[in-house]
């Protein structure tokens, strides 16, 4: 899953929310996968993809930090031993997908994916872009701009400089502020102990961006 509009996401948000449950077909994976690693997923999602159609598995779980446990040392790929146990499990539960593949001696595609990163999105995309800059302006009246990303906002002061001053009492208290919107839309409890909010400058914008917006998104 990548954004909110992509259809596992949204099975698994119904789950989520109690307004469907997970396939039988992927019960007894979900059941072993916990079993065997005291992960529990929350969904399972079986596509196709590319040229020959092989088959994708995506393991689902809440939080990234999950997720993070079925990485390899490297912190960058997923741990093949697991992915092949999951595989193997999973064609044995499902031996009839094998008959649909075009190359029946490839494994499926395990890959584990986080809800709540995609949840994070979901929901702040819901706060109200005048909401959010009065909620700011409460706290700080003399910002340049509030800039909505995906998940979280970015306060824009004018210098460089009024970012270094800025207060730890203040940063709290527009944290609660910003807090205070979102915690009407979050369903999953996903920005309950983390409400991110970045600072910049105008100054870093124009310098470093070339106050182009495209490029500063890209890194943020």
């Amino acid at each position: 899953m990548i954004n909110q509009s992509d259809s596992d996401y949204l099975e698994t948000k119904e789950i989520v929310l109690g307004q469907q449950s997970v396939h039988p077909r992927y019960q007894r994976l979900i059941d072993w996968i916990e079993l065997t690693y005291q992960r529990r997923p929350i969904n399972i999602d079986v596509d196709r993809v590319g040229p020959c159609w092989e088959t994708r598995l995506s393991v689902i779980f809440c939080t990234e930090a999950e997720v993070g446990t079925f990485e390899d040392d490297s912190g960058i790929n997923f741990n093949k031993s697991i992915q092949a146990s999951i595989a193997a499990e999973h064609e044995r539960l499902e031996p009839w997908y094998a008959k649909f593949s075009l190359r029946q001696k490839r494994d499926a595609l395990v890959i584990f994916t986080s809800f709540e990163k995609v949840a994070r999105c979901d929901v702040f995309d819901q706060v109200k872009e005048d909401a959010l800059l009065g909620a700011v302006l409460k706290v700080f009246p003399d910002i340049w701009c509030v800039k909505k990303m995906l998940s979280y906002p970015i306060i824009f002061f004018e210098t460089d400089r009024e970012i270094k001053g800025l207060d730890s009492g203040k940063k709290a208290e527009v944290r609660d502020a910003v807090g205070s919107l979102i915690a009407d839309l979050d369903f999953c409890g996903c920005f309950a102990d983390d409400v991110f909010i970045g600072f910049d400058s105008k100054e870093n914008f124009e310098k470093s961006y070339q106050s182009n917006w495209f490029y500063y998104s890209r890194d943020h």
